[in-house]
C-alpha cells in the first residue's frame, strides 16, 4: 500500500514539475519576446533622435551662417561631420563657411567632399562654378533661394523694404492701373509668384487691386508671415500656396487669370523663357504678365557672381516675347531699391488680331 501511494505520489511530483517547466519555458518566452520588441523600440527612438540632432544641428548651423555668424555656424557643421561624415550636406555646408569666410581654397576642397558623395549636389556643384567659370552658371539652385528665405524672410521688412527702400510692390500696382484702367482693377484675378511675405498684395488691397489674389511661394516661412497680412480684418491673399511655381503653372486649372506678378523672381535664371511659357498657358486673352527684373546694359544676360543673381538686357526681353508669341505691351526703366538697382518693368500680352 506504502510502495503504492509512494509510485503514485512520484508521478503526481513529476507531473508538477513538467508543469512548473513548461510554465517557465513559456515566462521565458514571453520575457524574450518584451525584451525584443523593447530594443527594437529602443533602436527606433535611437534613429529618430539621430535624425532630429542632425537636423537641429543643420537648422542651427544654417541660422548663424544667415546671421553672418560664420565661425559658430562651422562649428556646428564640424561637430555634425564627427556622427555624418557619410552624409554630403555636412561638408557642403563647412565649404560654404570657408567660402564665406574667403578661404576659397578650403570651401573647394569640402565641396569636392560633398560630390564624391554625391555626385548630383548641385549646390555644390554651383559653388565649384562661381570660383572657377561663373559662365557656366544657368540656374541658381532652388534650395539654396529657398533656404536664404527661410532664414531671412523675417528680416525684409526692416531690411529691404525699410533700409533699402524696395520699390517693386509699388511698380507693379501702378502699372497695373495703368495697362487695365482704374475701374476695372478690383475685378481681377491675380496670381502673385514668388509672393514672399505679401508686400506686393498687400499694396494692392490697400488700392483696391484685385477682386482674387493668389499667392506662391517655395520658403514656407515667408508665406507664413504672408498669411498674417490683413486689411481691416480681412486676409490679404485669398489663397496661399506652399509650391514650386514651376510645378503650379503645371497644374490643370479651372479658370484663367487677368495678371500673372513675377516681382523679383526671373532673375534666378539665366533664361526665363520657359517659366514666361507656361503663365502664358494660364492667363487670360485680355491679361497680362507683369515682370520686374534687374537690367544689364547692352546685350544679352550677366550674372552677378556676388549676389547671386542674373542681370537681363532688353534685348534679351524683346527676343522672349518674340519667340513665345506675345506682345510687350509696356516696357520701362526703374529703380528697384530706391535710387539703387537698375531694373527692367515690362508686360506681355497675348499678340491681338
Amino acid at each position: 500500500m506504502k510502495s503504492s501511494i509512494s509510485f503514485l505520489g512520484s508521478i503526481i511530483f513529476s507531473f508538477i514539475r513538467k508543469v512548473i517547466s513548461l510554465f517557465n519555458i513559456r515566462k521565458t518566452k514571453h520575457l524574450i519576446t518584451n525584451q525584443c520588441s523593447f530594443l527594437n523600440k529602443e533602436i527606433k527612438t535611437f534613429i529618430t533622435k539621430s535624425k532630429n540632432l542632425l537636423n537641429t544641428n543643420i537648422e542651427v548651423g544654417l541660422y548663424h551662417f544667415y546671421k553672418g555668424n560664420i565661425s559658430d555656424a562651422k562649428l556646428r557643421f564640424w561637430l555634425m561631420s564627427i556622427f555624418c561624415s557619410h552624409l554630403p550636406i555636412v561638408w557642403y555646408n563647412i565649404g560654404r563657411c570657408h567660402f564665406a569666410a574667403g578661404n576659397t581654397q578650403k570651401a573647394y576642397n569640402y565641396f569636392i567632399k560633398a560630390l564624391k558623395l554625391d555626385n548630383n549636389y548641385k549646390e555644390a556643384s554651383y559653388y565649384i562654378d562661381k570660383m572657377t567659370d561663373p559662365s557656366l552658371i544657368r540656374e541658381v539652385p532652388e534650395n539654396l533661394i529657398k533656404q536664404y528665405f527661410d532664414y531671412t524672410g523675417e528680416y525684409f521688412v526692416e531690411h529691404w523694404l525699410i533700409a533699402k527702400q524696395y520699390r517693386g510692390h509699388e511698380l507693379i500696382c501702378t502699372t497695373i492701373s495703368k495697362i487695365f484702367g482704374d475701374d476695372s482693377v478690383s475685378k481681377l484675378n491675380i496670381l502673385d509668384l514668388g509672393c514672399g511675405t505679401g508686400i506686393c498684395g498687400h499694396c494692392l488691397r490697400i488700392h483696391n487691386v484685385g477682386n482674387h489674389i493668389t499667392g506662391i511661394d517655395i520658403s514656407n516661412r515667408m508665406l507664413n508671415i504672408a498669411r498674417g497680412c490683413f486689411i481691416k480684418g480681412t486676409p490679404v491673399y485669398n489663397e496661399l500656396i506652399h509650391v514650386e511655381m514651376t510645378d503650379f503653372l503645371k497644374q490643370k486649372k479651372s479658370h484663367l487669370y487677368d495678371v500673372v506678378i513675377f516681382a523679383e523672381v526671373l532673375h534666378y535664371l539665366y533664361d526665363f523663357q520657359p517659366k514666361l511659357e507656361l503663365a502664358k498657358k494660364v492667363l487670360d486673352k485680355k491679361g497680362g504678365i507683369i515682370c520686374l527684373i534687374r537690367r544689364k546694359e547692352g546685350d544679352d544676360v550677366n550674372f552677378i557672381n556676388k549676389g547671386d543673381y542674373f542681370c537681363h538686357s532688353e534685348n534679351y526681353v524683346k527676343d522672349v516675347a518674340r519667340k513665345i508669341d506675345m506682345q510687350i505691351s509696356y516696357i520701362s526703366y526703374c529703380k528697384i531699391y530706391g535710387s539703387q538697382v537698375d531694373g527692367i518693368l515690362f508686360v506681355l500680352q497675348h499678340q491681338q488680331s
